[in-house]
């Protein structure tokens, strides 16, 4: 919603105020004041903005597809990992020994495998975006599933960026970590590091954590936001959405960068492919308004972490950024 949304100009009410003369029958009006209120504002102004769809209920929208994708996916990366495996001639794991560590060529037929399924499956996203997006309808989920062709060539660079994205961020800090020996229990940096090497570790952590955030503000996050935008912009014009949204013009640059309303007299719809969808989070005024919620959303999950640490230790931080690994 933070995403696409279009912020409205929101006219106040003309007020009404009694002049000097205290008559009851001659009054003046204040000015309009005008001011952008975009639903997503705030977590709890979107919150409520999906509670009043249809209730309790309207945070279960577009489980259908979910569940769906979850399933294909497991199916599609299963099939194509033993293929690609063979490919990349990776050893299939000895049950005998589990603690040998995972080769480079089998991260890479894994990770090649799920980036497959992942974009064979992006008309099954695009649907669940739309679910979300748009008002109920009686329409099953699969029939609104976008043109599979259309969908790949406009969501699939998006989505691969992002696989990519997620990597550098996520994968590549700790495989440099393990690599500088962090994780070995007998490594100068490891575990049981004392006095300089444990003060070192530490800020070693540090670094990785702040380069990691940086890394997600800047890749991970724009990745994700293009992915709505060439999402949306697959949406059907006569889809009514819960939240004011751009539109999408149909061959001008310039239609693409500003806002429309939805309707009979907007210019038709096409699909975007990265560039623009990346253009518009860079060249648009929501960016620090999308950011805001998003740090807001991390706040939460920081907190929620945080409760759940109390319960289960360290295991719920993540490996790349835990000072006490």
């Amino acid at each position: 919603m933070a995403i696409v949304e279009a912020p409205q100009l929101a006219l106040e009410p003309k007020a009404l105020q009694l002049n000097e003369k205290k008559s009851d029958d001659d009054y003046t009006h204040l000015a309009a004041v005008s001011q952008h209120r975009p639903v997503t504002s705030s977590l709890r102004a979107a919150t409520h903005r999906v509670y009043s769809i249809a209730g309790v209920l309207s945070f279960f929208r577009g489980l259908a597809p979910v569940i769906c994708g979850i399933v294909l996916y497991a199916l599609i990366a299963g099939s194509l990992l033993p293929v690609l495996n063979k490919v990349f001639m990776v050893t299939p794991p000895n049950p005998l020994t589990p603690n040998v560590p995972t080769t480079t060529r089998a991260r890479i037929a894994s990770e090649l495998s799920e980036t497959i399924a992942n974009l064979l499956l992006g008309t099954i996203l695009t649907a669940h975006t739309h679910i979300l997006m748009t008002l109920p309808t009686l329409r099953v989920w699969y029939r609104r599933l976008p043109p599979f062709i259309k969908t790949l060539r406009s969501v699939g660079p998006c989505l691969l960026v992002g696989n990519i994205a997620s990597l550098v961020t996520f994968q590549l800090p700790y495989h440099l970590l393990t690599k500088a020996g962090v994780y070995s229990q007998v490594a100068y940096l490891g575990p049981k590091a004392i006095g300089n090497a444990l003060l070192l570790r530490r800020l070693v952590f540090v670094t990785v954590w702040l380069a990691a955030q940086v890394a997600r503000l800047e890749l991970v996050v724009p990745a994700g936001v293009a992915t709505t935008h060439a999402q949306m912009s697959l949406l059907p014009a006569d889809e009514d959405t819960i939240v004011p949204v751009r539109t999408y013009g149909s061959n001008s640059e310039e239609k693409s960068s500003g806002y429309m309303p939805r309707g009979i007299l907007s210019p038709p719809q096409a699909a975007i492919g990265i560039r623009r969808a990346w253009k518009i989070y860079y060249a648009g005024q929501e960016r620090q308004r999308i950011l805001l919620v998003y740090a807001k959303l991390v706040a939460v999950e920081v907190a929620m972490t945080t409760a759940f640490w109390l319960l289960l230790g360290n295991e719920v931080w993540p490996k790349f950024w835990h000072p006490e690994r």
